[in-house]
């Protein structure tokens, strides 16, 4: 794929040694898998996730900050 291509990863190999990326097209199909490692990969900008992906992704990191009771 491009340098600045979309995908999600699927998979981390050995503790975030390597991770398997899947790249999809707008209407969700599949165009490949890749193995990439850690220092090629950055997180997508907000503004490039459909609205109800980035209100989950939003809503899981308010979930993560809050304390957990014992």
């Amino acid at each position: 794929m491009d340098s600045g291509a979309l995908g999600v990863v699927v998979h981390v190999h050995g503790q975030g040694a390597a991770h398997e990326v899947e790249f999809l097209t707008q209407d969700g199909h599949t165009v490949c898998v890749e193995t990439h490692q850690p220092e090629d990969l950055a997180p997508a900008p907000l503004s490039a996730m459909r609205e109800e992906v980035r209100q989950d992704l939003l809503q899981s990191e308010e979930s993560r900050k809050k304390p957990r009771l014992p």
